[in-house]
């Protein structure tokens, strides 16, 4: 593959406005050659979001625009979750197109940090609630309870889920196999799609602004 179509993005382990500043800066700067990014933690988790303080560290203007451009149709986006994907972290993952995971990651939903934006969290519940289906997401993101990428592989949260000595030669076929496809021919897909999805945007949007109001009142 070209190298100048892949580019592989290094999440900071911490703090959470350190993240949301390197997704701005990256999405800013991407050159118009790269088809995929792969998203990765600098160190061994993919982002850990479970040490949040509880107070604000980016406003969700901020993080609505760090996460936007991941969503771009002419990008696939990949999220290479090793180790702790969890609170800001597991938005991140949920936000890319495809998610690969080594069979020992946890990934796991904040229930700490309600301040990084309503819209955000809407996003996240919404997606995992496609790929997990009601009762499993509901009980995921109500009790605490964590799942291992093995878990997240089976159930659908996670395209992809390998042994941790086989993840960075699945993750590279991975890439691979996306880029051996016509550019024009992922570009519609994704757009398709993403317009399919957005048919029923209009009620999250309704709901979004209901808990903005909750939080006020």
């Amino acid at each position: 593959m070209p190298p100048d179509e892949i580019f592989t993005l290094l999440l900071p382990a911490t703090p959470e406005d350190s993240l949301w500043a390197t997704l701005l800066a990256a999405g800013r700067d991407l050159s118009g050659a790269v088809r995929l990014v792969v998203l990765r933690g600098e160190a061994a988790d993919f982002f850990d979001g479970t040490g949040s303080s509880g107070t604000p560290t980016a406003d969700e203007a901020v993080v609505n625009d760090a996460l936007r451009w991941l969503r771009r149709p002419d990008l696939i986006t990949v999220a290479a979750i090793t180790g702790r994907a969890t609170g800001a972290g597991l938005d991140v993952a949920m936000a890319c197109d495809l998610r690969v995971v080594a069979d020992d990651a946890e990934l796991a939903p904040s229930t700490s940090d309600p301040e990084r934006g309503a819209g955000v969290i809407v996003d996240t519940v919404a997606r995992i609630g496609d790929l997990l289906g009601y009762p499993r997401a509901l009980e995921f993101l109500t009790t605490g309870r964590s799942l291992s990428g093995a878990q997240a592989g089976v159930l659908g949260l996670a395209n992809l889920a390998v042994d941790r000595t086989e993840f960075d030669a699945a993750v590279a076929e991975l890439a691979t196999k996306v880029l051996s496809t016509p550019r024009i021919t992922v570009t519609m897909a994704k757009a398709v799609l993403a317009a399919s999805d957005a048919r029923h945007r209009h009620h999250v949007d309704e709901l979004t602004a209901g808990l903005r109001l909750m939080g006020e009142s």
